[in-house]
């Protein structure tokens, strides 16, 4: 099992790096500015909810 860091996993190509990372059953950490694209990562593919308080802190 890998662990990536992924930067701007809410389209493209960052995207399509977490989603395949996240089929071979690796560990993901991502970024990204719109989170719907994180929020379908997540309810794909299950996981811990604390990018959300993340983005939250950010935004303040």
């Amino acid at each position: 099992m890998k662990t990536w860091f992924i930067t701007g996993a809410s389209r493209g190509f960052g995207h399509v790096w977490a989603r395949a990372a996240l089929e071979r059953g690796d560990r993901v950490a991502v970024t990204a500015r719109n989170l719907d694209g994180v929020e379908a990562l997540t309810e794909a593919y299950g996981g811990r909810e604390e990018w959300r308080w993340l983005a939250e802190q950010a935004a303040v």
